[in-house]
């Protein structure tokens, strides 16, 4: 009878053990598989975080500035320009596009008014 305890005992031991082991197994599966989507979400961002400094950098360099310069120094140089070529402008037409704009139209002008003489 005793023999009979012990192997159920045993029984009931390992049927535990394989459950509980069976159960960790799935929780690590979960835990890598919850890790390899943390990381496909990392290098998204890290990718559309490049995306966004290589546009950044673009930008810098079609405004005659280095790609290195910081957005500071970018408003800075910003700053300057405005206030030597566009003093006169109203702040709210204060961008490149326009301004060049603005200066072709003047030197159409300047032209047509030389060309009138």
């Amino acid at each position: 009878m005793l023999v009979v305890v012990v192997i159920v005992a045993l029984a009931i031991t390992s049927i535990r053990l394989t459950y509980r082991s069976r159960r960790l197994s799935l929780e690590y599966e979960l835990s890598q598989e919850q890790l390899r989507m943390q990381r496909r979400q990392a290098e998204e961002a890290m990718q559309a975080a490049r995306q966004l400094q290589d546009e950044a950098n673009t930008l810098k360099l079609l405004i005659g500035l280095p790609a290195t310069t910081r957005i500071d120094e970018v408003r800075d140089q910003y700053d300057r320009d405005m206030e030597t070529f566009a003093a006169d402008v109203p702040l709210q037409e204060r961008d490149y596009r326009r301004l060049l704009h603005r200066m072709r139209d003047e030197l159409k002008q300047l032209r047509a008014g030389d060309s009138a003489d």
